[in-house]
């Protein structure tokens, strides 16, 4: 049951991956939170702009977007507990990110189990990632660095073009993908 809500859940998120990523570019420019939640959001962009994977063993286009929708959902987590009224003001303005944020994250949780924690302990660098040798934490101090990572997530985002069908049928090879995760997380 576990495996198949967080294939539903991913698959759609995978899809809808650029709408999320544009909501979280509208949250990491939001002054009315702290810088440090900024450059969280904004190292969650970086990540996914990075094509980095946090996950071992991930082949294909649509499974490299695994760890991306996770540490989005995880950064916007943190978010929440750090700036929790500002997330308030913003749930209105960005639902993707934050209507079914809990229930997205204990559906993958319960899937991947110890394997998360390989994912959350990715929350730690994201401040520190950098993206045309600027890092997430100048993306939200200066404006010439937050033009650049808006700039670089529309371009990125012009190349973004999965079918959902193509997502769904990728997304069943995720249990190799789980269990070299948790042997990870060991």
């Amino acid at each position: 049951m576990a495996r198949e809500q967080f294939v539903g859940f991913m698959r759609g998120a995978i899809v809808s991956l650029p709408q999320s990523l544009k909501a979280a570019l509208r949250v990491a420019e939001d002054p009315d939170i702290s810088d440090d939640g900024r450059a969280l959001v904004a190292g969650a962009l970086v990540h996914w702009l990075s094509r980095t994977n946090t996950i071992p063993g991930v082949r294909g286009a649509a499974l490299a977007y695994v760890d991306d929708v996770l540490v989005l959902l995880l950064a916007m987590e943190r978010l929440t507990q750090m700036a929790p009224d500002a997330v308030d003001r913003l749930k209105a303005d960005a639902p993707e990110l934050f209507d079914t944020l809990a229930d997205d994250l204990a559906v993958s949780r319960a899937y991947l189990g110890s394997g998360m924690k390989v994912i959350e302990h990715a929350l730690e660098r994201l401040s520190k990632l950098k993206h045309m040798g600027r890092t997430a934490a100048q993306c939200v101090k200066d404006e010439a660095s937050a033009t650049m990572l808006y700039e670089e997530v529309h371009a990125a985002l012009i190349d973004f073009d999965l079918e959902p069908d193509a997502v769904g049928r990728e997304l069943k090879e995720i249990d190799a993908i789980v269990e070299d995760l948790k042997k990870k997380s060991s």
